[in-house]
């Protein structure tokens, strides 16, 4: 089953160009138990990143603010497709009794 790359894939299409940090991708992997395809490459690191970090209201705000938010977009996919497939395996073991 390919959900962590099917995940990864649909974050990149919302949020280009996806996650680009192959620690993080290889910590999804490891988190969900799957094994993570040798054909998976990493998009490269993106322009805004080599950008000066942008100051709000006299703070310097670090790029990497986002990332927590962003790693739990992606654990709260997972948890509704688990939460779907939970419910479609309930729906079929009932439909048996």
């Amino acid at each position: 089953m390919l959900v962590t790359f099917q995940a990864i894939h649909k974050f990149a299409q919302a949020r280009p160009p996806g996650i680009y940090k192959e620690d993080y991708i290889d910590s999804l992997y490891m988190f969900f138990n799957e094994r993570k395809p040798e054909s998976l490459v990493c998009p490269q690191t993106p322009e805004w990143k080599s950008l000066p970090d942008p100051d709000f209201h006299g703070v310097s705000v670090s790029a990497t603010d986002n990332y927590a938010d962003i790693l739990q977009q992606v654990h709260a996919h997972f948890r509704m497709h688990n939460l779907v497939i939970f419910s479609e395996n309930m729906v079929a073991a009932c439909m048996h009794i």
